[in-house]
């Protein structure tokens, strides 16, 4: 397998069209004893959404299933997802990240 499986890591795997969770990252602060199952649950989906965003978004909306790039979205289907995504945009598109 690929993947380190020492570091703390999720993301998406263009090449094997899939997200990628190591179990090390099933430790704190992203997974604790004595936390609420719901707040383990939440968090890992959390994470697991935001890897698989990858696959709709930059790099994977530009591959197929097979990870060949073309351009494989009806037009329907991009004007369906363009348009909700220019407005998620529209309404941050102003805020300032806090930086810490």
């Amino acid at each position: 397998w690929p993947h380190d499986l020492t570091k703390v890591n999720a993301y998406y795997s263009l090449l094997e069209n899939s997200a990628v969770l190591t179990a090390v990252i099933l430790q704190h602060p992203f997974y604790s004893f004595g936390l609420p199952s719901s707040v383990k649950m939440g968090t890992l989906g959390w994470i697991l959404g935001h890897e698989l965003n990858h696959a709709l978004y930059d790099p994977g909306s530009d591959h197929d299933e097979y990870g060949n790039k073309r351009d494989w979205w009806s037009q329907e289907a991009r004007n369906n997802f363009t348009k909700p995504e220019n407005c998620v945009r529209g309404l941050y598109k102003d805020q300032i990240e806090e930086k810490t």
